[in-house]
């Protein structure tokens, strides 16, 4: 495994348009882990529910949806 919240938080610094999609039942990088080590990301992450780690595997609809949403907003 690697941290990658170091990056994470200089890349919010910069206001980079960044936007994380997880799986509510991610165990590998679960997102309230994440939200509490770089609390910055609230407003810019995105949870799938019932979903794990392979979000994009096993939940492409709903990631499709969130990338839409952001796309045409």
């Amino acid at each position: 495994r690697v941290d990658l919240s170091d990056e994470c938080n200089e890349l919010l610094k910069k206001e980079a348009d960044l936007h994380f999609i997880f799986g509510s039942e991610d165990t590998a990088t679960p997102p309230t882990l994440f939200l509490k080590k770089i609390p910055k990301a609230n407003k810019c992450v995105h949870i799938i529910d019932n979903a794990t780690h392979n979000v994009g595997g096993t939940h492409p609809v709903d990631v499709v949806t969130v990338i839409e949403s952001l796309v045409l907003r």
